[in-house]
This record gives C-alpha cells, sequence and structure tokens, in this order.
C-alpha cells in the first residue's frame, strides 16, 4: 500500500510530496516502496530530489532500488549527477540491472562525448545466454553511437561492427555512425558487399537489419554528400538483386527516400533501378518495394505540382473546389450492401499490412468505404457450396482498449456484422507451454485494468469476457479436419485465455507479470486491445440482436526482455500467419444454418 501510495504521488506530480517520498526512499524497510518512492521522484523531476537519490545509489541495499534512483536521476535530467551515474556504470561489482539504468540515464544527458565508456564496455564478461550481460553491453554500445563521436568512440563502434557477435550491436554501431555521417565507404562495403574476403569468408553481414541499415546509410547521405552516394549505389543495389535478400533488408534504403528532397530522391531512385536492371524480377520481395516507391514518388510529384498550381493561380484552384459539393480528396463510399458478416479488426499497421498481403496473395478484391469519417475495406470469403461471407475491416486509431472499443463501435453501426474478430499478434507466457509462433485462439479474455485498493491491500480485479462459443467449436472442428494446416505452416494452434489491458510486458521478472500469468491456469497471450473489443461487443448485446466477438493472435514475443530483438521480422511473420488462419475461419463462419 505505500508502494502504490508513493507511485499515486509521482502522478500527481506535486513538489510538495517530495519531503514524504525522501523519507519513504530513505528510510523504509520495504525495497518495494523504496523503489516506488525513487519512481515517483523521478516523475516530479525535481532536482531538490537529486541528494537523497543519489545515496540511494551509492548505498540502498537493494539493486533494484539502486536501479530505480538512477533511472530517476536520469528523468530529472541534472548534469551534476552524471558522475555518480558514471561511477555506477565502471563499478564492476554493481549489479547489471543498476549499471544498465545508469547508462540509461546517461544517455539523455547532454554531457559530450563518453569515450571512457569503451574500456567499460570492453571489459564486460558474460556468457551468450546473460541477457542482463548482453542488455548492458547493448545500452553501452547505444550510449556511445548517440553521444558525439570522436576519433576513439568511431574506432570503436568500427570495431564493433566488425567483431561483436550480436547483431543489435552490430545495427546500432553503424547507425551511430550514419547519422553522424562518419560511416565510411570501406565500412559499409565490408557489411553489404566487401571488395575483399571477410574473415568469416561470407558475402555480407549475416543479420538482415545490419545490411539494412548500412545500405539506408548510403541513401541518408544522398543529399549533403552526393559523391558518396554515388560511389556506394552499385554496392547497395548488388545487395538488394540478390534472390536470398529479404524485405528487411530492402525496405530501409527504400523507405529512406521519402525523407529527402524530391529532386534528391527522384535521382537515387533512378540511378538504383538503372544499376539493377532486368535482376529485380529475381526478387519479388525488391520488385514490390521498387512498384511502391515508384508510386510513391509519382504521388509526391503530383503534390507538388498542385501546390505550385495552387500558388501560381489560388483563385482558379479555390473556384474548382466550390464547383464540387465534396473535395476530390474525400473518399466517397460505394453503394453497397451494409450488412456484413464479419468485422475483422487490426490494432497496428504490422498487422493490418499482414492481412491486405494475404488477401491478394488469395486473389481478393476489397472496396474501399467511407463511413463517418472512417475508412474501411469490404470484400467476400468464397467457400465451397455456400453463399459468400461479406466481410468489412478496418485499423483502430490507436494502440489500446479505448481505440479499440470506440471502433468496434462504429463497426456495429455501420456493418451490423455477426462477429467481431479481432486479430494480430500478441506475448505469450511460456509458463503455460505457450511458443513463439503459436496461434492462440482467446477462450476467455481479462481485462486485467480493474483494481480495488485497500488499507489491508489490494489487487487485480478483472473483468473476464467469454468470446464467442459458436466460434470456438467452429476453430476446433476446423482444426481437427486439417484445413487450418496449410495456413498454420507447421506452427501450433491452441485455445487458451488472454489478459487484456493498457500495460505492454516486457520483463520477465515484472511483478504484473506474474499476476497476469496466476489469473488462469490456461493463461496464454497478453496485448492491448482485446478488453476494448468484447466490452464494446457485451454493450451491443445488451441493446439489440446478437453478437458475439472473438479473438485470434499469433504469438511475436513472450512478453520478456528479448521483446524488442528482430521485433519487425517476428511480428511480420506473425501477422500474416494469424491473418491466414483467420481469413480461413471467416470464410467458414455462418451464424445461421447451413
Amino acid at each position: 500500500v505505500r508502494g502504490s501510495a508513493a507511485n499515486a504521488l509521482g502522478l500527481i506530480g506535486d513538489t510538495l510530496a517530495i519531503p514524504a517520498l525522501t523519507t519513504a526512499l530513505t528510510q523504509d524497510t520495504d525495497s518495494y516502496t523504496r523503489g516506488s518512492a525513487a519512481n515517483a521522484l523521478g516523475r516530479i523531476g525535481s532536482t531538490l530530489a537529486v541528494p537523497a537519490l543519489t545515496t540511494t545509489l551509492t548505498q540502498d541495499t537493494d539493486s533494484v532500488v539502486r536501479g530505480s534512483a538512477a533511472t530517476a536521476l536520469g528523468r530529472i535530467g541534472d548534469v551534476h549527477t552524471a558522475e555518480v551515474l558514471r561511477t555506477t556504470i565502471g563499478n564492476p561489482e554493481e549489479s547489471l540491472l543498476t549499471r544498465r539504468a545508469a547508462v540509461g540515464s546517461l544517455l539523455h544527458m547532454d554531457t559530450g562525448d563518453e569515450a571512457w565508456v569503451t574500456e567499460v564496455a570492453d571489459q564486460l564478461n558474460f556468457s551468450p545466454s546473460d541477457r542482463q550481460g548482453r542488455a548492458l553491453r547493448g545500452a553501452l554500445v547505444n550510449l556511445l553511437a548517440r553521444k558525439e563521436i570522436t576519433p576513439e568512440t568511431k574506432a570503436w563502434l568500427v570495431g564493433v561492427i566488425y567483431r561483436d557477435p550480436d547483431p543489435m550491436n552490430r545495427t546500432t554501431a553503424l547507425e551511430g555512425l550514419a547519422r553522424a555521417g562518419r560511416a565510411d565507404p570501406d565500412l559499409i562495403k565490408f557489411t553489404i558487399a566487401p571488395e575483399r574476403p571477410r574473415s568469416d569468408k561470407r558475402p555480407r553481414d549475416t543479420d538482415r537489419g545490419v545490411c539494412g541499415t548500412a545500405a539506408k546509410a548510403v541513401v541518408r547521405a544522398a543529399a549533403d554528400h552526393p559523391a558518396y552516394t554515388e560511389s556506394l549505389l552499385p554496392s547497395v543495389a548488388h545487395l538488394l538483386a540478390q534472390k536470398d535478400t529479404h524485405k528487411s533488408t530492402i525496405n530501409p534504403p527504400l523507405g529512406h527516400l521519402r525523407l529527402l528532397p524530391l529532386p534528391v530522391a527522384e535521382r537515387v531512385f533512378t540511378r538504383l533501378v538503372e544499376l539493377i536492371g532486368d535482376r529485380r524480377t529475381d526478387n519479388p520481395y525488391l520488385d514490390k518495394a521498387l512498384a511502391e516507391s515508384q508510386q510513391d514518388l509519382a504521388e509526391r510529384k503530383q503534390v507538388r505540382a498542385e501546390v505550385e498550381s495552387f500558388a501560381s493561380n489560388p483563385e482558379a484552384v479555390l473556384m474548382g473546389f466550390r464547383e464540387q459539393r465534396k473535395s476530390r480528396f474525400e473518399v466517397t463510399a460505394p453503394e453497397i450492401d451494409d450488412k456484413c458478416h464479419v468485422a475483422l479488426l487490426t490494432a497496428v499497421p504490422v498487422e493490418t499490412k499482414a492481412l491486405f498481403q494475404v488477401l491478394d496473395e488469395r486473389g481478393i478484391a476489397t472496396v474501399g468505404v467511407q463511413r463517418d469519417g472512417r475508412y474501411y475495406d469490404v470484400f467476400e470469403l468464397s467457400s465451397t457450396g455456400q453463399a459468400p461471407v461479406r466481410v468489412a475491416t478496418t485499423q483502430a486509431t490507436d494502440q489500446g482498449g479505448p481505440s479499440a472499443a470506440a471502433v468496434t463501435r462504429d463497426l456495429l453501426s455501420a456493418f451490423r456484422p455477426d462477429l467481431v474478430f479481432l486479430i494480430g499478434v500478441c506475448g505469450g507466457f511460456d509458463e503455460h507451454g505457450v511458443a513463439l509462433g503459436d496461434v492462440l485462439f482467446a477462450r476467455e479474455v481479462f481485462d486485467y485494468g480493474p483494481e480495488k485498493v485497500r488499507p489491508e491491500g489490494g489487487g487485480l480485479r478483472p473483468q473476464v469476457y467469454r468470446t464467442d462459443e459458436q466460434v470456438l467449436r467452429l476453430v476446433n472442428w476446423l482444426h481437427t479436419r486439417g484445413r487450418l494446416d496449410a495456413s498454420l505452416g507447421g506452427a501450433r494452434l491452441v485455445v487458451k485465455d488472454f489478459a487484456s489491458g493498457e500495460k505492454v510486458v516486457a520483463w520477465r521478472e515484472s511483478e504484473l507479470r506474474a499476476q497476469l500469468v496466476g489469473l488462469s491456469a490456461d493463461m496464454g497471450g497478453v496485448e492491448t486491445e482485446a478488453h476494448g473489443v468484447m466490452h464494446a461487443v457485451w454493450e451491443a448485446f445488451k441493446a439489440r440482436e446478437f453478437v458475439g466477438g472473438a479473438v485470434l493472435k499469433c504469438v511475436s514475443d513472450l512478453g520478456d526482455e528479448e521483446m524488442g530483438m528482430n521485433k519487425e521480422d517476428k511480428q511480420t511473420k506473425a501477422a500474416l500467419r494469424a491473418a491466414r488462419v483467420a481469413l480461413d475461419v471467416a470464410a467458414a463462419f455462418r451464424r445461421s444454418d447451413g
């Protein structure tokens, strides 16, 4: 309770709470309360708390509390605390967690270069399986990559790119040098197209992200250093045209064209297309990405022409607007039947893109529709011997339950579906047998937001929503007959409970994770939108004819510190698998018999 009170004071943010929080920080016997007090002082952000936080960082007996104090000092941002943070980082007797927190705080202070950190990073000794050790070294690499690049730190970061076994560290180091304009041509070539054999005998770096970052560095320099870019574009073209080059390597350089001035972007794109030639069709990812970049450049040119037209003759342009009942930029809804059987809902772009990629793969055409300022796509799913299933789909405006609830209510109003089906990616709890790549269908959704706070202690009081029983039976029926096997691609499909709320779980040892795992003996997934969808469906059930809710998601992380490693790749694969299975289920769904 004392810890919860400290957290509440931090959220209020009143400096009058500093004396009480300082007392709790320095005198309370409970480590959770001391850590909460440190976090609260950091949120308040007053330098009045610096002496107490500094004492805690150097003297508290609990490493987690010391880590909270280090983080709080970073939030306050007083550069006079940089020295105690440096001492903490360089102390080999300090816990890795606390040292990592100190690195994060030092990162946010304007302290110039931190070349001394190279020695600390080189002295770290940890096994490849030590996540805390890897995390600390990664934080140190990130610190050096984001501070002022000196000759010493440049040489060290180049060494990371050449020799560090962790691809995240190589990516971070290369991104830092590129951002500072210090990524030499030889370094880029070593990464993506070495002119001399590498010591590891490989034709380029083994990680897609590292190669993508190197290629992006070449494109990024085009505006300020055109000769540099021109000299390295052949190497980039060679990399992109390889048959085994993945889209996670192709997208960064082509995506960065959007950030360049239009004439520069056109010049770079034209040169790349010229260098790649007819090899673009050897790689399906490349051919599609080049087409998208060409379309993007065409749209930018059109916008530029319209702006120039308006600048030269604004009255003519305005008269054109007045003569139209609607703006030519407004999407007009086609005349279609409003009723849809299924509403498919996604929450983030990676899920939406995956859904439309699968629709393209299956040759399913969609129709864009606007309803009351929200944009949808409508399509039909065919099923042998039965009438097609009409589907409406859209993406929530933001992540989280409130946005998901709002879009669910709009879907129900606009299309009157029999089923609202939330699909995408989620975290998984391996404590209950869940693994990366598993497809989870929700039996029950636990909204873990409600909590009762009492003097004698409180805890989570989740609201539980049962998903649509008919869809649950349909999923089991399809799965046991092998009708989902092709879409699963060898992965498992399991029925599990979901924890849903506004917090992202990314720490295996967190108290919240332990609480969520304990909510149900079959708790398998965790995400941030299902509680909003299911509550909106529950309200609709109270007010009108029956409508059901269902959740199907693929596990892209295990809710731990490795969530960010290869995040884009893991989420893309998981989202594609979830979309394929969800479309199979939707195509077989009928509320009535037949």
